[in-house]
């Protein structure tokens, strides 16, 4: 149970990251993530973690995913719910 507990740690760390970057605009809305390899390799992590990370911000709506099309930035501030566009600055 615990090798459970760290892959979805894993996952998380990943998809928090990832989110960070799309909130960011690194990955602008309309455009392609790198595929799962070259993100696994970028950011240590197993292929299966990547594509974990992937199912929770296609879950938040910041991801949309295609077989054979790759995965596509989704516009967050149309898309996401306000939970995931985080605290706003004033």
């Amino acid at each position: 149970m615990r090798l459970a507990a760290q892959k979805h740690s894993r996952a998380a760390r990943v998809a928090e990251l990832l989110k960070r970057r799309i909130l960011s605009g690194a990955y602008p809305a309309g455009g392609k993530l790198p595929p799962e390899l070259r993100l696994a390799r970028e950011l240590g992590a197993s292929r299966f973690t990547v594509r974990e990370a992937m199912n929770q911000l296609e879950q938040l709506r910041l991801i949309a995913r295609k077989a054979g099309a790759g995965t596509v930035v989704l516009d967050y501030q149309k898309n996401a719910g306000l939970d995931t566009q985080g605290p706003h600055e004033g």
